[in-house]
């Protein structure tokens, strides 16, 4: 059983999160293990409060983590300079081969999350820890430091992750127009590769599956896989949620 890290904010309404990702290391036959970075109160239409982890417990979560053993770990919000520098002092310490992050930066329910000289610490010293970023299309254009036409140059914006020392992106295309949801993965030594779902009606109005697709991943390169089938599954198991979720709503 992967034994998965999970560092990340809570969600009080259940959508995102570490409920999100626990739920999804659980769902995949895994042990989750947690460090707690924010507290949130928040409901599925709006984000009312967000309060950061005291940076001691916040480093103490992370240290008494690693007596049990640590297969892979999974990364989500980080809301000041303070707990990205306690998570890199970690790394640094405790190197792990199979690292995702998932820069979040705004609530799916609406709200920023982190203070913006957190996205600083995050570029310079995180990202070269990381085996792995999964960006959004928002978030893209936010750690780029500009609007682009991300869906149709994703090769150019990615050399402004790698500038910082990335070593795989893998850009989230499914808030963008097209019938088609496109991810697109690049990894420094390594072809474009394009993932391709058809849009399912509403999906996009599910909360957590930022979260959801970044822990499969980690999960699936914890158990072994190579990057890109660790993706091909991940992705494969946040479909299944999703139509899941449609199928209740549309019952109801």
């Amino acid at each position: 059983m992967p034994k998965v890290l999970l560092i990340g904010g809570t969600d009080s309404s259940g959508g995102a999160g570490l409920v999100a990702d626990i739920e999804t290391i659980i769902n995949l036959g895994g042990t989750p293990t947690i460090s707690i970075s924010s507290i949130t109160a928040q409901t599925n239409a709006e984000l009312r409060k967000s309060h950061a982890v005291e940076l001691e417990i916040f480093e103490e979560q992370l240290n008494t983590n690693v007596s049990t053993g640590i297969d892979a770990i999974k990364i989500g919000v980080l809301p000041t300079p303070e707990l990205t520098n306690a998570v890199v002092n970690f790394l640094k310490v405790h190197p792990c081969k199979k690292v995702v992050l998932d820069p979040v930066v705004y609530s799916s329910s609406g709200g920023l999350l982190v203070a913006e000289d957190t996205l600083d610490v995050m570029k310079k010293k995180l990202f070269p820890l990381c085996s792995l970023i999964t960006p959004n299309l928002e978030e893209t254009s936010i750690l780029i430091g500009r609007n682009s036409n991300i869906m149709n140059n994703p090769e150019d914006v990615s050399g402004i992750f790698f500038s910082h020392g990335a070593n795989a992106v893998l850009i989230k295309g499914g808030h963008a127009k097209e019938n088609i949801c496109k991810d697109f993965l690049i990894q420094k030594d390594n072809d474009l590769l394009v993932f391709k779902t058809e849009r399912k009606q509403g999906a996009t109005e599910i909360r957590g599956t930022g979260c959801r697709l970044a822990s499969a991943i980690a999960f699936f390169l914890a158990s072994g896989i190579s990057l890109n089938q660790a993706i091909e599954k991940g992705r494969h198991y946040l479909q299944s949620f999703m139509l899941g979720k449609l199928c209740l709503q549309n019952e109801s």
